[in-house]
């Protein structure tokens, strides 16, 4: 993956340290096609596989 398409993913990050391991934040730049395609995507999945469990109950 090139670099231009991981910034156009993510707007910025930030790397914290807490106590003895380091926390990745990373800002999603909310205009990204690809990512919103991707989120619809596990989100309707989500909501399917929900649905299934929920008929077998």
């Amino acid at each position: 993956m090139e670099g231009g398409v991981i910034m156009s993913i993510f707007r910025g990050y930030n790397l914290e340290r807490h106590r003895d391991d380091y926390v990745l934040i990373l800002y999603v730049n909310t205009n990204s096609v690809e990512l919103s395609s991707e989120l619809g995507e596990i989100i309707k999945k989500n909501s399917q596989d929900l649905k299934e469990y929920v008929q077998k109950l």
